[in-house]
């Protein structure tokens, strides 16, 4: 009886978990389907439906469109390879190794396998076409690249957003190597603590713009800046006071240029509102004379 039992739970077990393993592989089924449904669909402007006409004229914007579906048909042929490497695996499992007949009882499911390799859409063929279509696109319009589409302020904006990153990181390599070989310190902690005066003394005139970054550094303390400064040729002191001062004059006539444009724009604003007091100061006296006309006529 408890034989009977165990066997009976045992093959309800078994039906309930092939239901589970064949209703996820039609999940997948569908999911490829409808995938690859919208890869074909024809109103959807996005999707390469309309593409596979043939009286249809490629555009330079469709590069996109044929980009972004073979990828989307790349993801679909991975996912159903993965379909179909699961069946295969599960559909050797239903014969026999030594005979490699179908066991008893699996008639059903090997067909369902059968069933289910026969409705994988191959998508090779459309992968294929898509390519071709891409080909021809970028025969058709060889010199319509994404630069060229592009607006000359978009470019000219990155050009300047990449030459400022260019000249930060290059100052920033050049002030390392200065410090670098100022002081043996920072080549390990990355901190100054003494100076080699040899190495500064050595420095020469075409380090000048970097001496003067560094020196605006907060990595330096203000007895190692005033030792640093000390230990420079004259030549190369001079030139750094000089390129300091060059700054600050530079910066100061930007400050006078903003001041100067600020007071121009309250003195039109001042010469605007004095215009309009004016004007109704007019026209309240032109209305008191019309006033007292009325007055007398009556």
């Amino acid at each position: 009886m408890k034989a009977n039992i165990s066997f009976c739970y045992e093959v309800v077990k078994k039906f309930h978990s092939e239901g589970r393993r064949q209703n996820e592989i039609r999940k997948n089924l569908l999911r490829v389907s409808q995938t690859l449904e919208n890869v074909c669909n024809e109103k959807n402007p996005a999707s390469a439906g309309k593409v596979f006409d043939s009286n249809y004229k490629l555009k330079p914007k469709d590069a996109n469109v044929l980009r972004n579906n073979i990828k989307t048909v790349v993801e679909i042929l991975l996912g159903a390879n993965r379909v179909r490497q699961g069946i295969a695996k599960e559909d050797a499992l239903l014969f026999s190794k030594t005979t490699r007949k179908l066991k008893a009882g699996n008639e059903r499911a090997h067909q369902f396998h059968k069933n289910v390799l026969e409705h994988l859409p191959r998508m090779n063929e459309i992968k294929e076409k898509l390519e071709e279509l891409l080909k021809k696109h970028k025969q058709l319009y060889e010199f319509t690249s994404l630069a060229n589409l592009k607006t000359s302020s978009r470019r000219v904006k990155k050009g300047r957003t990449e030459e400022r990153t260019r000249k930060i990181k290059r100052r920033e390599a050049n002030i390392d190597k200065i410090f670098a070989s100022s002081s043996s310190s920072y080549k390990s902690s990355g901190v100054i603590d003494e100076l080699d005066l040899s190495k500064v003394q050595a420095l020469t005139l075409c380090e000048v713009k970097w001496i003067k970054y560094m020196l605006e550094s907060e990595k330096l303390t203000e007895n190692i800046r005033r030792t640093f400064l000390k230990n420079l040729k004259p030549a190369v002191k001079r030139a750094v006071a000089e390129a300091t001062e060059n700054e600050k004059d530079a910066s100061a006539s930007e400050d006078e240029e903003s001041n100067e444009e600020e007071s121009n724009k309250e003195e039109s604003g001042k010469g605007e509102s004095g215009e309009l007091i004016k004007v109704a100061v007019i026209k309240r006296a032109e209305m008191g004379a019309l006033m007292k006309l009325k007055s007398k006529k009556e």
